[in-house]
């Protein structure tokens, strides 16, 4: 995800309220999403919760920055102490 957490809490929100049903489809996210290869993957063929999601994108940003939680809290817009809670409530090795 290019930007920050809350952009992306976000855009989720904004397409469950927009679109019918409730599985986000590839076609509902925004085509800056859908267009880029070799990045993180936002959509899976399995459904997953938010907190899934989450969780997936916090160990690409750890895997990206190699594990620097000051970097990956930057990246993703939150307080390094959330990013420690995050990890130690998703389980996440680093």
């Amino acid at each position: 995800w290019p930007g920050n957490v809350r952009e992306l809490e976000h855009t989720i929100e904004r397409i469950l309220i927009l679109e019918d049903g409730d599985v986000i489809q590839p076609e509902h996210l925004p085509s800056f999403i859908t267009q880029r290869q070799g990045e993180f993957q936002v959509y899976t063929e399995d459904t997953c919760t938010l907190d899934e999601l989450e969780k997936r994108y916090i160990q690409f940003v750890l895997r990206r920055t190699r594990g620097k939680r000051l970097e990956a809290a930057q990246i993703l817009g939150i307080d390094r102490k959330t990013l420690g809670l995050k990890i130690k409530r998703y389980g996440l090795r680093t």
